[in-house]
């Protein structure tokens, strides 16, 4: 290597992909101008020669619709089709966090009433209440003990 040479430094791998990216789509839009030339603009000169101008004026309002409208009008549709996919998805979350909550209160008032049903068993047991008539719900605190 010559004196003052500076020595080329590799890229990395996400760079490396970005350049082939780049190129492909390069290629495919130079592919998609060729084509579009092809199909609509030996057409339109046929018939400008011809002196059909109508249908000329025809063929080059198809060729700008498909060359460039047609390309920018999916590329619309793909955005907001992106832009409903995410709020979909946080409409969904917001819909599940809702029902999380819910389910968590249920679940607390649940094991405090459940808490609190056992108490009032207890409580009825000391008072002398038997086993049978609890279940039965016949049984109920002393009117000396409700004063």
């Amino acid at each position: 290597m010559p004196p003052g040479a500076r020595r080329r430094q590799r890229l990395d791998p996400d760079d490396a992909m970005a350049i082939w990216r780049a190129r492909d789509a390069y290629r495919l839009q130079t592919i998609w101008i060729a084509l579009c030339l092809g199909v609509f603009g030996l057409p339109l000169l046929l018939m400008l020669e011809s002196g059909h101008i109508v249908v000329a004026g025809g063929i080059g309002v198809t060729w700008w619709l498909v060359q460039w409208a047609l390309p920018r009008g999916l590329r619309w549709l793909v955005w907001q089709m992106q832009d409903g996919v995410r709020w979909a998805g946080r409409w969904s979350l917001q819909q599940a966090w809702r029902w999380w909550r819910s389910l968590l209160v249920v679940v607390l008032l649940g094991s405090a009433l459940a808490g609190c049903q056992e108490m009032n068993r207890a409580m009825l047991k000391l008072n002398g209440c038997e086993d049978q008539a609890i279940e039965q719900g016949y049984c109920h605190m002393p009117k000396e003990a409700q004063r």
